[in-house]
């Protein structure tokens, strides 16, 4: 299978309908669906399957995590298509509200006046997250440059207050993934 290679942080567009009136209030920011399809994904690198999509104020992120993914891929020898159920312990979605939301993503040294200063969260209670993993072991390195598409359908979201925002879906996310431990 052949993919086009896709530059970080642009190039990638978010089909999104919000299933609430046309946004949200999340702290001083209104979430609106230009608003989501202006975000910027990447890999965190500090699992097999991390992702992130930050605005460029670094004030909104997403973040999904799924263990094992590429893993099972790279073992399979092939592409391998996973449908997870986002309610469940192994494949976890959130969203956060703050300022500098994503400067410690797998980064050893953080300085004090750089941490995250998150706000709110938004844990997804439901749903579903479709995610491709194209293995890439060419190098040896156990998949550590592979590709993944993700779709996310039908996701709702809670915060800690019991404010929930519902999203029909976000189609697709393309992204580098795979970990290199060590």
């Amino acid at each position: 299978m052949k993919l086009a290679r896709y530059r970080w942080g642009s190039a990638i567009l978010l089909a999104l309908s919000l299933s609430l009136n046309s946004c949200a209030n999340i702290g001083e920011k209104t979430l609106s669906k230009e608003l989501i399809n202006n975000l910027e994904w990447t890999t965190g690198g500090c699992n097999d399957v991390y992702i992130y999509g930050k605005n460029s104020e670094d004030t909104i992120a997403w973040f999904f995590e799924s263990p094992g993914l590429v893993a099972a891929a790279v073992e399979a020898g092939d592409t391998e298509t996973f449908e997870l159920d986002l309610s469940e312990e192994n494949s976890r979605l959130r969203l956060e509200t703050g300022e500098r939301l994503t400067t410690e993503i797998c980064n050893d040294v953080v300085i004090d006046d750089s941490r995250p200063l998150v706000k709110g969260t938004y844990q997804a209670i439901s749903g579903q997250a479709t995610v491709e993993i194209i293995p890439d072991d060419g190098d040896g390195r156990k998949g550590a440059n592979s590709t993944a598409i993700f779709t996310f359908s039908d996701v709702v979201f809670e915060s800690e207050s019991g404010e929930v925002l519902t999203f029909e879906k976000l189609s697709p996310v393309t992204v580098k993934v795979g970990w290199l431990p060590g």
